[in-house]
């Protein structure tokens, strides 16, 4: 009977997990179970990326083909001696391969080393191979004869590992003195500069080369320090600023036709906010190219806010705030018939909230918006007539048409322009965004407002 294989086994393994006990096989049946687990060490090995590990399993895989033929002298055929021999081969060619290999590498590393780790990353490679050519010598029989004189070549692992740690022992002591020299001249040159650098004749020097070296981006950032700067006077800060403005403008447009959209983008809102040349008219140019390009339920910057595209053709999108804007009550007194019609919330959003919030040329990108009036979703009645807008509130049919868009959850508690059930109440959205159709009165100010809007992308 076969000794039983001390080590864990792939086959075998698996056969007394199952409860099968080895040793009351029988030959031909424990040949059986040599010759498939060699075939699964094969299969391993050819998928290993080292070529130890392919080394390793090839063996194994070779040394199970052996005990199969002893089990079993019928295998001893011209077909099973071919497998064997291809076992042999591929063994041996692994290792002769990835030697070649790993010494090529560890070659390279020290050819273009140029500090002690490089060295040491080195060393360790040849002493890698060194370690494992002790206990697995290749055959000259099993392997290929220009392969086998190629590996030949890097027998001198060893002496290639002693001659790389000298290089980084080496290394090591010239750095460490170039280090200190290094060192006390920067820890003068380092004290000085300091001094220098907390001038202001300094900020306005290094803006200064920067501007004349074409240097847009570092020059506005060096302006901007002189005007912070509490050591500036009026005169300089106004100076500054104005300098600032152009740089930063020039540096905007370099980045826009290099192709740098989100570093332009960055650029000409802060400008933007300065109303500094044409810049609102370059980033609102921007803010619709990022419509244009955008999908429905993304979140897309607009008028510095965040919007959520519900829906979108070729000429308009629809922006929401999914984002409350205050808490605000719907109406600000209950007239006994509120409708969105004559409501407070669209007064603020179609005056205030638009003033306050918009440049003109995004104003002028909102289209006007018939908004029909809705009904009730309990008592079927419409409140109030249609309007025309440029920010309407959505409905409860909106909020269900949309639902797969909208956030399925939110801190806050938003209005709907759908009417409630009874007089000067109004439907709203729960945080889970559940429509609250019965309503809550107008008055309320503890439910918030977001908007949606259409945009024009002709």
């Amino acid at each position: 009977m076969a000794k039983k294989n001390t080590k864990v086994d792939i086959t075998f393994d698996k056969l007394v997990q199952e409860g099968t006990n080895i040793d009351e096989m029988s030959e031909l049946e424990q040949a059986k179970i040599h010759y498939e687990t060699a075939l699964r060490y094969v299969d391993i090995a050819q998928h290993m990326k080292q070529f130890e590990d392919q080394d390793k399993y090839y063996d194994r895989a070779s040394r199970y083909l052996r005990k199969a033929r002893a089990a079993d002298p019928s295998l001893n055929t011209k077909e099973f001696k071919k497998l064997l021999k291809t076992v042999r081969l591929r063994k041996f060619a692994a290792r002769a391969e990835g030697k070649i290999a790993l010494y090529k590498e560890a070659c390279h590393i020290r050819d273009t080393a140029k500090t002690p780790n490089d060295y040491l990353s080195a060393q360790n490679l040849f002493e890698r191979i060194h370690a494992y050519e002790k206990d697995h010598q290749l055959n000259e029989k099993f392997t290929n004869p220009e392969t086998f004189a190629e590996a030949s070549e890097c027998n001198d692992s060893e002496a290639q590992a002693k001659y790389c740690a000298k290089k980084a022992a080496e290394k090591e002591s010239q750095q460490r003195r170039h280090s200190l020299v290094v060192s006390l001249i920067f820890i003068a040159c380092i004290g000085a500069f300091l001094f220098f650098t907390r001038t202001l004749a300094f900020q306005w020097f290094l803006a200064s080369v920067n501007a004349a070296t074409g240097d847009h981006n570092g020059a506005w950032h060096y302006y901007l320090n002189v005007y912070y700067s509490d050591k500036a006077t009026d005169d300089d800060k106004a100076k500054a600023l104005e300098l600032y403005e152009h740089h930063r403008y020039t540096a905007a447009d370099k980045a826009l036709a290099d192709g740098h959209e989100g570093t332009a983008y960055n650029d000409f809102k802060v400008l933007a906010k300065l109303n500094y040349m044409d810049s609102r008219n370059r980033f609102t140019a921007l803010e619709k190219q990022r419509l244009v390009s955008s999908e429905v339920g993304q979140k897309i910057g607009f008028a510095r806010m965040d919007w959520l595209v519900l829906e979108k053709t070729d000429d308009k999108i629809l922006l929401f705030k999914s984002k409350a804007k205050g808490s605000v009550p719907f109406n600000e007194t209950a007239p006994g018939n509120t409708s969105w019609e004559n409501s407070s919330a669209r007064q603020y959003l179609n005056t205030t909230f638009i003033e306050e919030n918009y440049y003109d040329q995004e104003s002028s990108l909102i289209l006007d918006t018939e908004v029909p009036s809705a009904k009730s979703v309990v008592t079927g009645k419409r409140a109030g007539k249609a309007t025309t807008d440029k920010l309407f509130l959505l409905t409860a049919k909106d909020v269900e048409k949309y639902s797969d868009v909208i956030p399925k959850k939110t801190s806050s508690c938003w209005w709907l322009r759908t009417p409630g059930a009874y007089p000067d109440t109004m439907c709203f959205v729960n945080t889970d965004q559940t429509v609250m159709d019965q309503g809550y009165l107008v008055t309320t100010p503890q439910i918030t407002l977001k908007p949606a809007m259409w945009i024009n992308l002709k």
